[in-house]
């Protein structure tokens, strides 16, 4: 193997090497920040499920008057309070649902829709699996389909007294995003660094090399 070749051998290692570590910190830094996110949404899905309880229970009680009755008294509560609010991120919400039959029906309008409610999903779709586990009375979390067909990260929680289910969600790209603009960023630059550090190595180790010759 010629001297060259050695040094060019050299550069190609130190490149991989490099991109290997960059490539390992920013998957440890996305797998925490998944982790962190998935915390949030548990949290977000238990206390608005917990306050939809307690409100149902509520009207139970005091709003059996009410055209529709207590349940129909909750949903209105419910339904007024997410007007005003936009979801979380560019793209978390939550949504609301009851099964009926075969049948995912959704209660809350949904920041992706022009509609007010998007349209109902039979229970056996692919569609909607994180309002599938909710409605089965489980509570955790998922990354699967949505009801749009987008690939999201949600926690999702039975609500008990209403026999429905709340999912708090956010699509996945939107998490792997800052990843994907980070790497791609420290690819260009190491690659630059790299370039032209293997070129003064080059200038350095030619002399040298000159001399030994």
């Amino acid at each position: 193997m010629s001297d060259r070749r050695r040094v060019f051998l050299l550069v190609i290692i130190m490149l991989v090497v490099t991109l290997a570590a960059t490539a390992i910190s920013i998957t440890l830094l996305y797998q925490a920040a998944f982790s962190e996110e998935e915390e949030r949404l548990v949290e977000a899905a238990q206390s608005q499920a917990r306050l939809i309880e307690s409100i149902a229970r509520f009207d139970d009680i005091y709003s059996q008057n009410y055209p529709g009755g207590s349940a129909a008294a909750t949903l209105s509560q419910i339904s007024d309070a997410h007007e005003n609010y936009a979801g979380f991120g560019e793209t978390g919400e939550f949504t609301l649902a009851k099964r009926e039959g075969d049948f995912i029906i959704f209660l809350l309008r949904h920041r992706h829709f022009d509609t007010d409610i998007p349209q109902p999903v039979p229970f056996s779709s692919e569609l909607a699996a994180p309002m599938r586990h909710a409605l089965s009375n489980q509570s955790g979390t998922v990354v699967g389909l949505d009801y749009r067909g987008e690939i999201v990260l949600a926690a999702y929680e039975p609500v008990a007294e209403l026999d429905m289910g709340i999912v708090a969600k956010i699509d996945l790209i939107e998490i792997q995003a800052p990843f994907f603009r980070a790497g791609f960023i420290a690819g260009v630059v190491i690659l630059v660094v790299v370039a032209l550090g293997a070129l003064l190595f080059l200038r350095i180790t030619e002399p040298l090399l000159q001399n030994i010759r």
